[in-house]
């Protein structure tokens, strides 16, 4: 028996290092195009979570001590919170942000990202930044995900099939008034048909 629960312990083992390490290689989605030298490097990923490390720069100095403005670690911890999302098209509502420690340039930080919350496309993250075992910043994130255009495309397409049949509709009875030597009269379609047939020297009243 205790054989058989070593072999079992050690297989557990095993399925947790390799979950570990799937995790670790999950594709990123989103902020693909942003500048890692600002903004930290992910360094794990998985569902609702995201860990970005990132070492702070002489460029990100605030003064001459060597202090890193706080704008790049709240940078830090926004772009791990989006990470923890990971939706193409993820933006940032609001922020609650509590500096806790200075940071120094050359200071390595970690910043730890958990999704919390979940309301349709709202997502509500936590995020921790440290350096070391010390907390410097910590904050609340609440981000929204999705495509949120997708339901205005649908109706802009759907308006544009229809415009795309009735200029054909007015441009047909406008030629074959035309042609007959007569006004074409197209009863409160009038504006529209000035607009696309005037080019071509035809009227509609």
């Amino acid at each position: 028996a205790e054989v058989l629960h070593s072999m079992l312990r050690a297989a557990a083992r095993g399925c947790s290092v390799l979950q570990r390490r799937a995790c670790s290689t999950t594709s990123l989605n989103t902020h693909l195009g942003i500048d890692r030298t600002l903004s930290g490097s992910p360094v794990e990923l998985r569902p609702g979570f995201a860990r970005v490390s990132m070492t702070t720069t002489p460029t990100m100095s605030a003064d001459g001590r060597g202090l890193t403005h706080g704008g790049f670690y709240f940078g830090l911890a926004d772009y791990a919170a989006m990470c923890a999302v990971n939706d193409p098209n993820v933006v940032l509502g609001s922020a609650e942000a509590r500096f806790l420690k200075p940071v120094k340039c050359g200071d390595s930080l970690t910043a730890e990202a958990k999704v919390s919350g979940e309301k349709g496309k709202k997502r509500v993250v936590d995020v921790t930044v440290t350096r070391g075992d010390e907390v410097v910043f910590a904050g609340n994130f609440v981000c929204f995900s999705g495509a949120p255009c997708a339901r205005l495309s649908s109706h802009i397409s759907a308006f544009l099939d229809v415009s795309v049949w009735y200029t054909v509709v007015c441009t047909s009875l406008a030629l074959l008034c035309f042609g007959c030597g007569v006004k074409a009269v197209v009863w409160g379609l009038g504006e529209a048909c000035v607009r696309q047939l005037r080019p071509v020297g035809l009227e509609c009243v």
